[in-house]
């Protein structure tokens, strides 16, 4: 179990800027990659709800024939989940030397995932990196609707990386 700064995944790499910054490598084409993690958040609600439901989080990437880097992200808490499709023109992964990074602004914060692949490209770890603005209150809208905001140190446990052949979305 490793102790994550206090802040929490909300919307899992969505746009910090509008292109893959750094061009994926040739031996990454057409593959997929799956990570997930769980998050137990330290949060309250405007209305006094005190959130610590585990939560799962994650999403499959593709990159592309062409080296362009698709995204479906995945959030689940108890009986609510959300996932969303995100184009390689909305999303902040790019990569940078055999890591694929992502990142995603959130109210008072910023959330990234690194992903670290061997030599080969055969197997990953990846890694989340949760941080706040000095000062600031974390906010944001969990699946259940309501705005949370951070009280406490958030436990990230359960990464898991994998990499396979093939275009998940197209099957």
């Amino acid at each position: 179990m490793t102790r994550i700064l206090p802040v929490v995944w909300t919307a899992v790499i969505l746009p910090l800027s509008g292109s893959n910054v750094l061009a994926a490598p040739p031996q990454v084409y057409n593959k997929t990659i799956t990570v997930s993690w769980t998050v137990i958040p330290n949060a309250r609600a405007d209305d006094g709800t005190v959130l610590t439901t585990p939560g799962k989080q994650g999403g499959t990437i593709y990159i592309s024939t062409k080296g362009r880097i698709f995204f479906r992200t995945m959030r689940q808490a108890g009986r609510y989940a959300a996932s969303k499709d995100v184009a390689p023109q909305n999303n902040s992964l790019h990569f940078q030397g055999s890591k694929l990074v992502g990142a995603v602004n959130v109210g008072g914060g910023a959330n990234q995932m690194v992903i670290s692949f061997d030599s080969g490209f055969q197997n990953c770890t990846v890694s989340i990196l949760y941080g706040r603005e000095g000062g600031r209150a974390y906010r944001w809208q969990a699946l259940d609707g309501k705005m949370y905001t951070q009280q406490g140190p958030f436990v990230v446990s359960g990464q898991s990386c994998s990499v396979r052949e093939g275009n998940p979305f197209t099957e």
